[in-house]
């Protein structure tokens, strides 16, 4: 397992659900970063500090659901920066957020391997 999965969640998931259900939750999953990573993208670029912190928060939630620790932790200090009023640290945050979402993509799928 890569650095992008919290070994215990994960674990912890796969164990209750089986792995078919968690290569399907993984896969809406996909579906849904690449959309929340488009709208923080937008956010970003906008200054849109309120559009940056709904995005950081969904991805917070549904990183931390299917166990994917680095997109929680990166998403959830995004998230807190803006609610903090940093707004510099918050929109550095989302870069890496931004940044951060291709590799876990890959993790994913290495994982999963029939994953499209």
């Amino acid at each position: 397992m890569t650095e992008h999965f919290d070994a215990a969640a994960f674990g912890a998931l796969r164990q209750t659900l089986g792995d078919q259900m968690v290569e399907m939750l993984l896969g809406k999953y996909l579906v849904q970063m690449e959309e929340k990573i488009g709208l923080l993208r937008q956010g970003v670029e906008a200054r849109d500090m309120a559009q940056v912190r709904q995005q950081a928060h969904d991805l917070t939630s549904s990183s931390g659901s299917v166990g994917l620790g680095a997109m929680r932790d990166k998403a959830s200090e995004c998230e807190f920066a803006v609610k903090e009023g940093r707004e510099d640290a918050a929109l550095e945050r989302a870069r890496e957020l931004i940044a951060l979402a291709p590799e876990t993509a890959a993790a994913i799928r290495e994982a999963f391997p029939g994953l499209p």
